[in-house]
């Protein structure tokens, strides 16, 4: 996790197209400036809040041992996405996969810090 908060910048950065709209403005288009960053943190907090509202159906449909499998396979599958490409929608898709399966899900099955360690050390090294 902690790896994926000094890595997503330059990332996003690296990626994003040289324009874009201006999302305050509404119409105008910024040539060359960076992406809003601010709503790029606002949309991963987001996808953290939609991830952990999906725990309890989750867990309901498939138990905890199918979850684990599946968001460890979700989740490993959005890091590679960016070591595919370099395109910045699919890896943008790919961080906010990342950010509603993973740590969403994981927030709210381990509050204990020293399990969710673990558990993101597996998904980085996979």
């Amino acid at each position: 996790m902690f790896s994926f908060v000094f890595v997503w910048v330059p990332c996003v950065l690296q990626r994003a197209p040289s324009t874009h709209l201006d999302i305050l403005d509404g119409v105008s288009v910024v040539q060359g400036s960076a992406p809003p960053l601010g709503l790029v943190f606002a949309s991963f907090m987001l996808c953290i809040t939609l991830g952990g509202m999906c725990f309890e159906p989750l867990m309901a449909l498939c138990g905890l041992e199918w979850a684990t499998v599946l968001v460890t396979g979700l989740s490993a599958v959005a890091v590679l996405v960016p070591v595919a490409t370099d395109s910045f929608y699919p890896t943008f898709a790919a961080f906010l996969l990342l950010e509603a399966w993973y740590y969403g899900v994981c927030f709210e099955y381990f509050h204990d810090a020293s399990h969710l360690c673990v558990c993101v050390s597996i998904v980085v090294v996979f």
